[in-house]
């Protein structure tokens, strides 16, 4: 993987397909990483808890970037085009590398206060695709009865037996 583009960089944003560093041009300002779990805790008899398995939250990752006026509104497309084709990410900060990250959320800010640029916020968060698999029953019913029922067609019911015990007596 390549690495970060200029010093002054803390991030840099790579297609986790091609590895080409993307968003050149938006510059990033700050970012900020979600790790978080969850805890499962119980409680006990005696009043006091137990805590006995973690589950582990997907990572988020926020970064802040300014888009200078020479081209933000192209570079504006390019994320708006990444966001909309669900195009997945790898991100590397000065402290690790975040990979499989999908684009959440990019709310921005267009002010009279900022005359040569546009602020972005770019949400990021884990893209974990999971294929479910099916597993068939085992075995054979014990009654055909309880088979399938498939393409069998109308069928007639079985007559009614006399044989009970209240049948004989009333006779």
């Amino acid at each position: 993987m390549a690495t970060i583009r200029q010093t002054s960089d803390m991030v840099a944003i790579f297609n986790s397909e091609t590895f080409e560093q993307v968003f050149v041009k938006a510059r990033p300002v700050e970012a900020s990483i979600k790790m978080s779990s969850k805890v499962m805790t119980h409680p006990l008899e005696d009043g006091s808890s137990v805590s006995d398995h973690q589950i582990f939250d997907l990572i988020g990752v926020d970064i802040s970037f300014l888009l200078s006026t020479d081209d933000y509104v192209s570079v504006f497309q390019s994320i708006k085009t990444a966001y909309e084709k669900s195009i997945l990410f790898t991100i590397q900060t000065k402290t690790d590398v975040y990979e499989n990250m999908l684009i959440q959320q990019m709310p921005r800010k267009e002010s009279a206060n900022m005359f040569n640029g546009v602020g972005l916020n770019i949400s990021f968060i884990e893209f974990k695709k999971i294929k479910a698999t099916v597993t068939r029953g085992i075995g054979t019913p014990r009654h055909s009865k309880d088979a399938k029922n498939q393409n069998s067609g109308k069928q007639q019911g079985t007559q009614k037996q006399n044989s009970s015990l209240l049948y004989r007596i009333t006779k």
